[in-house]
């Protein structure tokens, strides 16, 4: 979050770390743009798909705050949480005459997904095993676009984190007992916590159904067991 100079904002009431994210996204945007314009020049936009995206709901690293700028906006949690405000990101994809401009689609897609999608547009044959469904049918505005059964999550922080989706139902385990990365970790392991919410319903993840819904937490719990496979 160290930022040469804060640019158009260094005279905004903010906390230093806030103008330093501000800049940062200002420079983003500005080189994003000076790229799709060079593409235009130099007669390749028709031929160039471009895509962005995070990895990653918003930090609070720096001395950065994501409520400061509302980062996650209706979305509960920041990088490392299960809820959507750490895992659900917006994705663009430019590519003048191929992708409609403008266009917003619904479709439930991972990062897994990126390597078949790539594969199919450029007419390459994919040799090794992957749970990724290829979502060029969504970009391209064709129909025959496959779906995911169901989403799944493994994180081994913050005591183990596990979740699953299939939508419109999530799945949270909180506490699952992963063996955390620094090896000199002793803390006392969390009772296991469960977290079941309808994102249709409740995009903020705020109403925990669990206990209402057992027969749903059964079902995606299975779907958790299935998913896992040992590295």
């Amino acid at each position: 979050m160290e930022s040469p100079d804060y640019g158009e904002f260094k005279d905004k009431d903010w906390p230093d770390a806030e103008k330093g994210f501000a800049q940062f996204m200002r420079f983003l945007d500005n080189e994003i743009g000076k790229v799709l314009s060079r593409l235009k020049e130099l007669g390749l936009a028709e031929n160039t798909l471009v895509m962005f995206s995070s990895d990653n709901g918003p930090h609070q690293e720096g001395g950065h705050q994501s409520d400061f700028f509302n980062s996650n906006g209706d979305f509960k949690g920041i990088k490392r949480d299960m809820t959507d405000g750490g895992i659900r990101e917006p994705f663009i994809a430019w590519w003048p005459g191929k992708v409609k401009a403008g266009a917003v689609s619904e479709h439930v897609s991972g990062f897994l997904d990126l390597l078949p999608t790539v594969a199919e547009l450029s007419g390459a044959k994919l040799t090794a095993e992957t749970d990724g469904i290829s979502f060029a049918p969504t970009l391209l505005g064709k129909s025959g676009q496959q779906q995911h059964s169901h989403l799944y999550w493994a994180f081994d922080e913050q005591g183990g984190k596990l979740a699953v989706l299939k939508w419109p139902w999530k799945l949270i385990h909180l506490n699952t007992g992963a063996a955390p990365r620094n090896a000199k970790a002793k803390a006392k392991p969390k009772p296991l916590e469960k977290l079941l919410y309808n994102l249709e319903t409740d995009v903020g993840e705020d109403k925990n159904l669990a206990a209402e819904k057992p027969e749903i937490v059964a079902e995606l719990e299975k779907l958790m067991q299935s998913s896992w496979r040992a590295p």
